[in-house]
């Protein structure tokens, strides 16, 4: 059976962020909720045209999320739900990335 292929520093790098990224996001909601709901609009969909876009709220929905509020959260906006789905699949694929690279024998 042959060996299988050494891993090069750019996957570390891109399994490492991809590992933190649920983490992180959810680390960035906690410590950022008390400030979410003063903070500026920076969507420049709703700032030149007044409308909400799709992304709109996102942040407070994290936020609301990583609070437990998840009721509210969805209420704000509905797509942290396949964000965060995304994230955490991300991060389990670099978990098991991880796994395999450095548990396996050579």
């Amino acid at each position: 059976m042959p060996d299988p292929p050494k891993s090069t520093p750019t996957e570390w790098i891109i399994h490492t962020v991809g590992g933190l990224l649920l983490p992180g996001l959810l680390l960035f909601g906690w410590f950022y909720a008390p400030h979410a709901a003063q903070g500026p609009v920076i969507c420049l969909w709703r700032r030149c045209f007044g409308w909400h876009c799709a992304g709109c709220g996102l942040t407070r929905a994290l936020c609301l999320f990583a609070t437990g509020q998840w009721g509210a959260s969805i209420r704000t906006n509905w797509l942290i739900v396949p964000g965060l789905l995304a994230a955490m699949v991300i991060s389990i694929r670099s978990a098991i990335w991880f796994f395999r690279t450095c548990f396996t024998k050579p």
